[in-house]
């Protein structure tokens, strides 16, 4: 039958058989498809992963530890390194002294400052205990340390301060003297005195019998010792008595330490 001859919905009908269907079937485009979905893990896993930003939940575990780390290098005294208690600590100007009450192994007491520190070990229990050949008018620190886990460990300390110099002392307190003349022929005496500023000199002493004959004493180098006075082997002294008179110079004035009447 003729195309011209055909009823409208015959030619119709023919361009609905004749029109290609919607959806064509490729080989070639199912093949590449196939590879495509086979490759397509290797590409994922050649890909990087992407990094993680560290989130809170990463630094308070570090932190803490941090915290801990800090605290561990504390060094302070505990029961397994003993303890200790300082009691009655005194001084002089050149001495500190103390009492200690301790438990534990290894224990010192030591007296430091700036300049110098002394040791001295502690026995079982504690115990008195003396610093001395120290500075006058100086602050010491007093303190018992043991050895703890992180080196030396202080389980108590005081502070303590050596005392002034006292004034130096110059005073003259006597004479004792004592006649020897049937034994040795001699006059014997001794001052008894302290002179810490220095201010006595030119010590002299002699006897002077009633008719005028005078005796008079050679002073050793150390005025503090024994002194004698000739009273009858070349000092011609008469009578039973004689008038004793010692002198010095203090600060250059003179003083009178004895005058009297003895027995020759």
């Amino acid at each position: 039958m003729s195309e011209f001859n055909r009823s409208p919905r015959e030619a119709g009908e023919v361009r609905e058989y004749k029109s290609p269907p919607k959806e064509q079937f490729s080989p070639d485009a199912e093949y590449h498809s196939a590879k495509e979905a086979q490759d397509a893990p290797e590409q994922r896993a050649k890909q990087p992963a992407k990094k993680k930003e560290p989130g809170l939940s990463h630094l308070v575990p570090a932190f803490v530890l941090a915290a801990v780390a800090a605290v561990a290098v504390v060094s302070v005294g505990t029961a397994e390194e003993g303890s200790a208690t300082i009691k009655n600590a005194r001084a002089t100007d050149t001495t500190i002294a103390c009492e200690v009450e301790a438990t534990g192994e290894n224990l010192q007491l030591v007296l430091y400052n700036d300049f110098i520190r002394l040791a001295e070990p502690i026995e079982a229990g504690g115990g008195a205990e003396e610093f001395t050949g120290l500075k006058p008018s100086m602050e010491y620190t007093l303190a018992v340390v043991g050895e703890g886990a992180f080196g030396e460990t202080t389980l108590t300390e005081m502070t303590v301060s050596t005392n002034a110099l006292p004034e130096p002392v110059s005073e003259i307190y006597g004479v004792e003297h004592k006649c020897t003349c049937s034994v040795d022929g001699y006059f014997h005496f001794t001052i008894d005195f302290i002179d810490e500023a220095g201010v006595f000199s030119d010590f002299s002493a002699s006897l002077t019998d009633a008719y005028g004959n005078v005796s008079e004493c050679a002073f050793t180098e150390n005025v503090h010792a024994d002194q004698h006075i000739c009273v009858t082997v070349g000092a011609n002294l008469l009578g039973k008595t004689a008038d004793l008179l010692i002198t010095c110079k203090r600060a250059g004035e003179e003083l009178v330490i004895c005058h009297e009447t003895v027995k020759i």
